[in-house]
């Protein structure tokens, strides 16, 4: 039984700590290592302490791992969450140590799911799909750029060739991250790499991200906790009569395995028969080009979550429905 909750605001210098039994804080600030953080929990019992921290990119992920193979339970909270629950609460303060508090209440009254730490396979495939994304961001920013002085007042040989010698550079080392990536899944995860690719329109990079992010499912039981971590769950907004928006995705899960599956779905109208007839009859439907391509790639993921999940081959058309809405 869980007596008390340590809440976590993670930053990269510093983490604040606050330890909550349902009636009162106590409060305090360590450096963010794991060394300072297991010596400043090692005095609360693993079996009535829960820690719950926010999801800060990289910062909080190694005290989780560290908290987990100490044997502390350990959740790990989006902070979109964490803000509406404060908003709830009509908490107005925004400091390192109310935030604190904030994800102790939160995680005493909620007791959110467990933290799973990915296998070591897992994590290397996702910095390399970090690593990526970092480089395909800054490939873009040198593009724009020198599109930029072109539209200006033009630009001087010289610069235009140190831009264009860095955007080089960046291919060069984005074809190193790819083959790397692709040797890593041919290691560690083959027949999981030749599955979901058997899939027309499925690339590796879409069964990269799978692996990465989802593993085989292990650790969602349903499809739709699957499409809600990565935030293509619609998101109603209706209010009487007189607000009725429609539905957008959510947008609360996982941005880059949001991206990856809609840049999937591009895909999948040119190149699978079966997504390409849908994705025509909802347009006829009156459904927007990129609601439509949003709805593929939730569709995709349910069946690439059934395919790994229960152990099964993709069969075109087995699932196949036309409802637009």
């Amino acid at each position: 039984m869980i007596h008390q909750v340590i809440g976590m605001d993670v930053s990269k210098q510093t983490v604040d700590i606050s330890v909550y039994n349902g009636n009162y804080h106590k409060h305090k600030i360590i450096s963010n290592t794991s060394t300072s953080f297991l010596h400043a929990i090692r005095k609360y019992d693993k079996e009535t302490t829960h820690l719950v921290m926010e999801s800060t990119g990289i910062y909080h992920l190694r005290l989780a791992i560290a908290a987990t193979e100490s044997g502390y339970p350990v959740s790990i909270v989006n902070p979109l969450i964490i803000k509406r629950y404060g908003e709830m609460k009509m908490r107005r303060a925004k400091t390192d140590k109310a935030d604190a508090k904030l994800i102790a209440e939160y995680g005493y009254e909620q007791q959110p799911p467990l933290f799973n730490p990915a296998s070591k396979e897992r994590g290397q495939i996702q910095q390399l799909l970090k690593g990526l994304e970092d480089l395909y961001h800054s490939k873009t920013q040198m593009s724009n750029r020198l599109e930029a002085y072109d539209y200006g007042l033009g630009i001087t040989p010289a610069l235009r060739e140190s831009i264009t010698t860095i955007i080089n550079t960046i291919n060069e080392e984005i074809d190193k991250l790819t083959d790397e990536l692709n040797d890593h899944m041919d290691k560690h995860y083959p027949e999981v790499k030749e599955k979901l690719t058997s899939i027309p329109g499925v690339g590796a990079k879409t069964a990269s991200t799978i692996i990465a992010y989802y593993g085989e499912f292990e650790n969602f039981e349903t499809a739709k906790q699957a499409v809600s971590f990565a935030g293509l769950n619609p998101n109603p907004r209706q209010s009487g009569t007189s607000v009725n928006k429609g539905s957008n995705i959510s947008k609360k899960g996982h941005s880059l395995i949001r991206k990856t599956l809609y840049m999937c779905s591009l895909s999948l109208v040119r190149c699978n028969p079966e997504f390409k007839t849908y994705y025509e009859h909802m347009l006829a439907g009156g459904k927007a080009k990129k609601k439509a391509l949003v709805a593929i790639a939730n569709k995709i993921l349910r069946q690439i979550f059934a395919i790994l999940k229960y152990d099964r081959e993709w069969t075109p058309y087995y699932s196949l429905n036309f409802k637009t809405a």
